[in-house]
């Protein structure tokens, strides 16, 4: 069976603008994501750290495993918005 790659490319593509527009509206209203040196990361902060890696890892591993990462970040934002 193959699979007809320039379809997973525009369904990951897709999935992507999602993710990004739906982690956005969910953190629209939390405080700026900043690091000091005293305090250390606040929640948007780490919450924005994890998400790239998500992202990342959804662009960079095999399409066939972007399945998994997509619905991890599905995961983190449905837990955002409770």
């Amino acid at each position: 069976m193959s699979y007809d790659t320039s379809i997973l490319d525009k369904d990951v593509a897709k999935s992507l603008s999602y993710l990004e527009n739906a982690f956005d509206k969910v953190t629209r209203n939390m405080p700026r994501a900043v690091r000091t040196n005293k305090d250390g990361p606040n929640e948007l902060y780490k919450l924005q750290v994890e998400f790239m890696y998500l992202l990342n890892e959804i662009t960079r591993e095999p399409k066939f495993t972007a399945l998994n990462a997509i619905n991890r970040a599905n995961v983190l934002i449905n837990k955002l918005k409770k």
